[in-house]
């Protein structure tokens, strides 16, 4: 079907997440820091996740999420 992915999570290393997703994925799946990190825009290389490109968003650590301790995140996300 040639569907692309990516987990990006905390606590792997951050250049090869930057790399993996300079190199495009079609579906992204990771922790809410991480994703948020990703998508904030690079001097040089521009976004690793461009936020004008995220149809869906699905996110990691959902007992968390639930629990309020990333409302503020998740509004930073949307």
């Amino acid at each position: 079907m040639g569907v692309t992915t990516y987990t990006c999570i905390g606590g792997t290393n951050l250049d090869d997440c930057k790399d993996t997703l300079l190199e495009g994925r079609q579906i992204v799946v990771g922790t809410v820091g991480r994703i948020m990190n990703m998508m904030k825009e690079d001097e040089a290389e521009g976004f690793y996740l461009d936020p004008a490109t995220i149809k869906t968003v699905a996110l990691d650590e959902a007992d968390k999420i639930l629990t309020g301790e990333f409302s503020r995140d998740l509004n930073e996300v949307s």
